[in-house]
């Protein structure tokens, strides 16, 4: 299988611009590398919010939580902070055996994510986000 990257930014309830990354396919040795020249050039471009959309990654092995780890470390040492959202059953199995990302808060959904972001800044999340 094959892995799309998709990077795309969606607006918080204060304005702030997120990135948000779906991952679709299957994140494992044969297509690591070039997620992670993906998610390098994310990086660099220094987002405050990135949030992993999970919910069409099928598969997730040793080398794909190498890549999320990666940049999770690439993104904090410039100010962002990175979330997951919407594993799938299997994938959210892996991550929980493994811990692989410990003090990444995982969601269950998009607008999980946003009542989240809400409630930390004070505010009550509108229709539709």
């Amino acid at each position: 299988m094959t892995l799309a990257v998709e990077i795309s930014s969606r607006n918080d309830a204060a304005g702030r611009v997120a990135a948000v990354v779906r991952l679709v396919g299957d994140l494992d040795g044969k297509t690591a590398s070039d997620a992670q020249r993906s998610l390098a050039i994310l990086a660099e471009s220094a987002p405050p919010t990135v949030v992993f959309d999970l919910e069409r990654l099928k598969f997730l092995d040793s080398s794909g939580i190498t890549v999320l780890l990666a940049s999770r470390i690439a993104l904090r040492k410039r100010g962002g902070t990175v979330f997951l959202s919407n594993p799938s059953r299997q994938v959210r199995r892996v991550l929980d055996v493994v811990q692989a990302l410990p003090g990444v808060k995982i969601f269950g959904s998009m607008q999980e994510f946003d009542a989240y972001l809400a409630k930390v800044q004070g505010e009550e999340p509108t229709e539709g986000e």
